[in-house]
């Protein structure tokens, strides 16, 4: 079993594997960073503001801007790992690129 994996993996197959992985990672990174645009934290139900946070009234509701910047930030910080992921992932196809070039000359 283990052989036949092993014949399997060619130049070519590990480069493949490697670009849908790229854009696997990419779309993870796209996705995080639209939630990070998109996420607002409400103190709904808050009864008075805590002394670090900086409550608004918003449309009727209790908007907590500090909450919401530090969770804007959260979901941005994934996103930037996913995308180094992705940066990274796209530099070793590069040089697997270059080799199976190399090999084929």
């Amino acid at each position: 079993m283990f052989g036949v994996i092993l014949r399997a993996l060619t130049m070519e197959n590990v480069k493949t594997a490697i670009d849908i992985f790229t854009a696997l990672f990419a779309i993870i990174a796209a996705w995080l960073w639209i939630k990070s645009a998109q996420v607002e934290v409400w103190a709904d139900g808050q009864t008075e503001a805590k002394p670090t946070s900086n409550v608004i009234n918003k449309n009727g509701r209790l908007f907590d801007v500090t909450a919401t910047m530090q969770s804007q930030s959260d979901w941005s910080a994934r996103a930037a790992y996913a995308a180094a992921v992705a940066a990274s992932l796209q530099a070793a196809g590069v040089i697997v690129g270059i080799i199976i070039a190399r090999n084929c000359s």
